[in-house]
């Protein structure tokens, strides 16, 4: 026992200098500094293990032994906790049996459980040129063939999209490969045009449920749908200069809280760089969409040969796994609990603060839009842990003031639907805190965007 006390004291100082040296690493240098904020609780954790660690030295025996039992209790106790969570979530976020019953108790019908690749093979045998979504992002290492970046899809092609509500949402593409109908865009003016990333582009829900055609439906007015699943406001913005009419009314961007994590990637990419730093660049792409197809098929091809690939597939398994240990051991869900019964003023603040060309490409929009005497407008859509009152404000304050100190009318959907429901979870496909939204979710925004920006053209 006198030698168990004696490297447990090595033990302590070994972890107490881990967990500084780790801290350190990972609020200064690998996100440099920027959330400094969210790390402070791991300093003073830190250097408390550093003071234990001296004070262990001078502690008698019998303390010694009962500090020793009881820190290796606590460590026991955190770990079965962690475990117990793990099993919990697994069973109660997601149950594709228990989805699966409930999504024929409502609508009669089996809920297709095939894999993206499944039914992607299944429809080409009746459909030859069928293609899945592919987002702009995945040829960001990737400017050969040209040196094209495609902003959008597959022109005139039934596209598979994804599945949330128990089927997969496919549409046929318009002429640029965007989510419209193809007479869109042979209008002389168009009444609303929208950019954003997947609630935008409709993820999950079939083309008459998507926001531009509820839009289209409830106004009777044109309206076109710009939306990538996957885009940042980089990516937007070039959509945007690449694709925008002459005549439009009204631009509309919708905003979700990942597309901050989304523009850091779209900032490393040299041709978007472009649009960011020339006001005259384009890629023409209007003209190209036989090479953006071309290019986008090709990808699909390459892709499914991987994902198909028996040792690829097993690989990325053993990655994903060891993110899993590596996660369990530190205490990942364990520590999110213990945040989240904090005060709200002492939680650690983790966000990603907006960065200056997320301003300067507001700017660069709002500009565009007072040139041509279009209404621009910012629609705010929520995380879940925003909804339910558990993230932290900080971020949403920040983009706020950013869009708000520009004069761009800013629109809330968070006041404007969520608060408003008695029960906002069932927006979301059954419940789920990492899906888009139902039909009926998709068509109460929807509503919500119509009636803020009429309110702001009658004032």
């Amino acid at each position: 026992m006198k030698y168990t006390k004696k490297y447990f004291s090595f033990f302590l100082i070994f972890f107490s200098l881990l967990i500084l040296i780790y801290t350190v690493y990972k609020s200064e240098f690998f996100w440099d500094g920027s959330k400094r904020d969210y790390y402070i609780t791991y300093y003073y954790l830190a250097f408390f293990f550093i003071f234990l660690s001296i004070t262990f030295l001078f502690l008698s025996e019998i303390f010694k032994t009962y500090f020793i039992i009881f820190f290796l209790s606590l460590t026991i106790s955190l770990y079965l906790f962690e475990t117990y969570q793990i099993i919990y979530e697994r069973n109660s976020i997601w149950n594709l049996n228990k989805v699966s019953k409930i999504y024929k108790k409502k609508t009669g019908l089996e809920y297709d459980k095939r894999k993206r690749i499944e039914i992607y093979n299944d429809i080409k045998k009746n459909d030859p040129k069928a293609v899945v979504t592919v987002p702009s992002s995945f040829f960001f290492k990737d400017n050969s063939f040209n040196n094209l970046l495609p902003l959008s899809g597959v022109s005139s092609t039934q596209t598979i999209h994804c599945n949330e509500n128990g089927y997969y949402s496919i549409y046929k593409s318009d002429r640029y490969g965007f989510k419209n109908p193809d007479y869109e865009w042979d209008n002389k003016e168009i009444e609303y045009l929208i950019i954003g990333d997947s609630y935008a582009h409709g993820s999950c829900v079939d083309m008459p449920n998507d926001i531009g055609s509820v839009l289209r439906t409830l106004t009777g007015k044109t309206v076109l749908n710009l939306g990538q699943g996957g885009a940042g406001t980089l990516v937007e913005y070039a959509i945007l200069r690449e694709y925008i009419p002459k005549n439009v009314k009204n631009i509309i961007l919708l905003f979700y809280e990942n597309d901050i994590q989304n523009l850091d990637k779209e900032l490393n990419n040299k041709i978007l760089q472009k649009y960011l730093n020339d006001k005259n660049f384009k890629q023409n792409l209007i003209g190209k969409q036989e090479l953006i197809n071309q290019k986008i098929r090709s990808k699909i091809e390459n892709e499914k040969k991987i994902f198909l690939s028996r040792k690829i597939d097993y690989n990325k398994t053993k990655k994903d796994n060891l993110k899993k240990v590596i996660k369990f051991f530190k205490l990942n869900i364990t520590r999110s609990r213990i945040n989240q019964l904090l005060p709200k003023k002492n939680r650690p603040k983790y966000y990603k603060k907006p960065q200056k060309e997320f301003k300067k490409i507001l700017t660069l929009i709002n500009e565009l839009s007072n040139k041509r005497k279009i209404n621009f407008y910012f629609v705010y859509f929520p995380a879940f842990t925003m909804i339910e009152n558990k993230s932290n404000k900080i971020y949403f304050q920040q983009i706020k003031k950013i869009v708000t100190n520009l004069n761009i009318p800013f629109i809330d959907i968070n006041e404007e639907v969520f608060k408003k429901e008695t029960n906002p979870q069932e927006l979301f496909p059954f419940g789920m805190h990492f899906g888009h939204l139902t039909v009926e979710g998709y068509k109460k925004v929807t509503e919500a965007i119509l009636r803020s920006t009429k309110s702001r053209l009658d004032n």
